[in-house]
Parts: structure tokens; C-alpha cells; sequence
């Protein structure tokens, strides 16, 4: 099946989070793609923000895995792939937001063993939050129907990192071959030991839109595996707000135009309503 996209989401205690990634990925993409949610919680509360959030998302073809134990992670990874039908995924966050529209089958007609097709990236990230630098843009290529190509060898800090979790599009089956000679435990070790095969991909040239599709807000860190840059706005904080029956207004979010593939903003909340399908 090469007309749409299969993603692997993962979340822990932002449920809030979330729900704004599942509702960019209804007003802002077509066709619907084909998800699997790993999700996990440490409380009770959070794990009642996300029982209520897996009753607003019923209705759609979203499959919800709950991991119990860290030693699930992998396990449920590779379950995944092996649902998986597409010839293309990606994998996604739950920080992540998709701000821009997009029709996934304009962006899926490469061949994944010469190129990397990035959601996040466009001409705009002139900064690396991660490094917290500022970055070159390299030298583009206009492919057509609004598609650039670069070089990822000749790349620049987020230009140079072809394996990501965040909206970078691979090969199902190579993808999944690769998981299954490594071992992970969570997001960040994942695409931390993803990247013994970065010499693999980087030789390969990477495709995005002039505008960033995808955006991730690294307004908080639920991890622990890595001491990444992050806000201020706590996880907690947006579940007490969760709890008030709101919600992030993505209307807010959507259409900016951001220096870095990583960007904090302010969140703005609204009453929280039924899902339009």
C-alpha cells in the first residue's frame, strides 16, 4: 500500500499533548493515516486524562497500546510493525503538532533507499534548539510540486540528522529490520541507538516542503534518559487544565512559522469539544 502513511505515536503522561497531535492530524492532513499509540502513565489521574481521551478518539481507526512496565516498549514496537500495512511510516511524539496542511500521498511517491522525506524541516529553521546554535540552510534542489532536496552529508546540525522519531519518513520494512537488531527502551534511546546506521541513511538526500509540515513544542521533558532542553509548562500543570475540560487551541499554533524544527511557544485553551471527522 503505497497511497498513505502508517505512524507509530508515543506519549507518557500527556494526555493534553496528545489530543491537540491527534486533532492537527484531522484539521491539518488527508487522507487519515494509520496509527498506533504507545502510551503510558505513572498516576492515577494521568491514566484517567488518557481513559477519557481514548473515549474521544473512539470513533477513529487509532489503535491504543497501553505499556504497563518500560521492558513493554520494544515488544510493542516491533507488534506494531508487524500490523503495520503501508509501505511508509513514520514515527511521532506526542509534543509534536502538525501546523501546516499537507495531503500525505504528495509526499510519498520516492524511493525510501535514495531519499528522506522530512515533515519537519523547511527553509525557515535557520536554529538548532537541541544545540541551541544557529544552523546553515544547505543547498536546495526544487524537485517540483513545492518539494526541495538536499544533501543530508553536506547538511548542517538538523540538516545533517537523517534518523529521527519526529515525522521522518522511512521504509516500513527497512525500518523494521533495523529494530530488530537493536535494543531500546523508550523514545530517546530508540533514536539514540538508530543512529549506528546513520552513516546508512546520511548518504542519502533528504526531501521536504519550503514550510515545515510538523512541529514539535518542547514545552516540558517527561523522560528521564536524556537532560534534553525543554520550558516550563509542566505536564501536571496541562493535566490540571485537562481536568477543567479544556483543551490546547491549535488555531493558535497553526500557520506559524518557526526558526527550529523544536520551538516553545505559549499555549493558549479552550473549552474542550467533540472531535469533527
Amino acid at each position: 500500500m503505497n497511497d498513505n502513511v502508517s505512524i507509530i505515536v508515543y506519549s507518557m503522561n500527556r494526555a493534553m499533548q496528545l489530543h491537540l497531535f491527534l486533532t492537527s492530524i484531522i484539521e491539518k492532513t488527508k487522507p487519515m493515516p494509520y496509527m498506533y499509540i504507545i502510551y503510558r502513565t505513572t498516576d492515577e489521574a494521568h491514566e484517567q486524562s488518557y481513559n477519557e481521551l481514548l473515549s474521544i478518539w473512539a470513533k477513529y481507526p487509532i489503535k491504543f497500546i497501553k505499556q504497563n512496565y518500560i521492558s513493554e516498549f520494544r515488544p510493542y514496537t516491533l507488534e506494531c510493525f508487524d500490523s503495520i500495512k503501508t509501505d511508509k511510516m513514520f514515527f511521532a511524539c506526542d509534543d509534536d503538532v502538525f501546523i501546516n496542511d499537507i495531503d500525505f500521498r504528495t509526499c510519498l511517491n520516492f524511493n525510501p533507499s535514495e531519499y528522506i522525506f522530512t515533515l519537519r524541516l523547511g527553509t525557515c529553521l535557520t536554529k538548532c534548539y537541541t544545540r541551541q546554535c544557529d544552523q546553515k540552510l544547505p543547498l536546495f534542489k526544487d524537485e517540483g510540486n513545492g518539494i526541495l532536496s538536499w544533501e543530508w552529508s553536506k547538511g548542517d546540525c538538523n540538516w545533517n540528522y537523517p534518523l529521527s522519531v519526529n515525522e521522518f519518513i522511512f521504509s516500513t520494512k527497512e525500518i523494521k529490520e533495523m529494530l530488530n537488531n537493536i535494543m531500546f527502551t523508550a523514545p530517546n534511546p530508540l533514536e539514540a541507538t538508530m543512529q549506528k546506521y546513520f552513516k546508512d541513511f546520511v548518504s542519502r538526500k533528504g526531501l521536504c516542503f519550503n514550510l515545515p509540515v510538523a512541529l514539535n513544542l518542547p514545552v516540558n521533558r517527561v523522560q528521564t534518559a536524556n537532560n534534553n532542553v525543554c520550558g516550563h509548562i509542566h505536564q501536571d500543570f496541562l493535566l490540571s487544565k485537562w481536568q477543567e475540560g479544556l483543551q490546547i487551541d491549535g488555531s493558535k499554533i497553526y500557520g506559524i512559522v518557526p526558526e527550529s524544527a523544536h520551538q516553545e511557544i505559549d499555549f493558549s485553551f479552550i473549552k474542550r469539544g467533540q472531535i469533527d471527522g
